[in-house]
């Protein structure tokens, strides 16, 4: 009733089920509308147009439930995602200043756009990374979708679709077309992911924020520029590095499709 599972319930009737392989928890949330979380920030300009369409898109394309985490300064469009039914949550992360800080470093170490086009632009850079925070504000469901609003929904999306078993922590997207998704590095074999599109797991991020964003910010990542070396760059490369081996890619359908990429049904 509540948009999650009834904890007592899966634990006192637990039984194997003929639906499927996916356990109890993870089909239920299959038969109801995934939430949508994206973030924005009012002090960036020129990606009001481009989230517009993303909403639009969700809204009339799939059962997505748009939901918002929104940062700084308010105004048109808030009140746009506000009038089409986007749920909000205003949130100013804690540990903006340091990232802050940590970018001014970063730049001075030679990071610049040719690393990402995030160290040109504090603004973009904190709206990226308040996707860490996504999990925190209180959701009652198991799974929740997180997107970026550069994207386009052709068509609904379910927790089934990022593979079995569900993820205990989250599955990403693929960072590159065909089978690009791991490298290998001092013998070796790490696997890649790309954060703009990710089925996350409510409660297993939300158990392990807290270490997750003491290792981020930590004063040796900060004085890295937040370069995550072979596992790249910004939240991104954090989020490969540390939760490396505990989390998937999916391969196929190719989430974050990039134009450049070709063609494909």
């Amino acid at each position: 009733y509540n948009g999650g599972d009834i904890p007592l319930r899966n634990f006192l009737f637990a039984e194997p089920t003929e639906k499927g392989p996916l356990p109890r928890a993870a089909l239920e949330a299959d038969e109801r509308p995934l939430k949508w979380v994206f973030t924005v920030s009012g002090d960036l300009h020129g990606y009001d147009e481009m989230t517009k369409v993303a909403v639009l898109s969700a809204l009339n394309n799939t059962l997505l439930t748009p939901v918002c985490v929104f940062t700084g300064a308010r105004g048109h469009l808030n009140r746009w995602l506000e009038s089409h039914g986007v749920r909000m949550i205003y949130h100013r992360p804690k540990w903006r200043a340091r990232l802050v800080s940590a970018l001014s470093l970063a730049r001075t170490l030679g990071h610049d756009t040719r690393s990402s086009p995030l160290y040109g632009d504090n603004d973009k850079t904190v709206a990226t990374y308040l996707r860490i925070d996504v999990a925190t504000p209180g959701f009652n469901d198991p799974y929740i979708l997180y997107a970026d609003v550069d994207c386009i929904f052709t068509g609904n999306i379910r927790v089934s679709d990022f593979g079995v078993p569900p993820p205990e922590h989250f599955t990403m997207g693929a960072e590159s077309s065909g089978d690009l998704t791991s490298l290998v590095s001092d013998g070796r074999r790490l696997q890649l992911g790309n954060a703009g599109v990710m089925l996350m797991n409510v409660d297993g991020l939300r158990r392990t924020y807290d270490a997750f964003v003491e290792w981020l910010f930590s004063e040796q990542n900060l004085a890295q520029g937040m370069h995550f070396g072979v596992y790249g760059p910004g939240d991104q490369g954090a989020y490969n590095q540390f939760y490396q081996g505990r989390f998937s890619v999916r391969r196929w359908p190719i989430f974050n499709w990039k134009p450049y990429w070709g063609y494909t049904p």
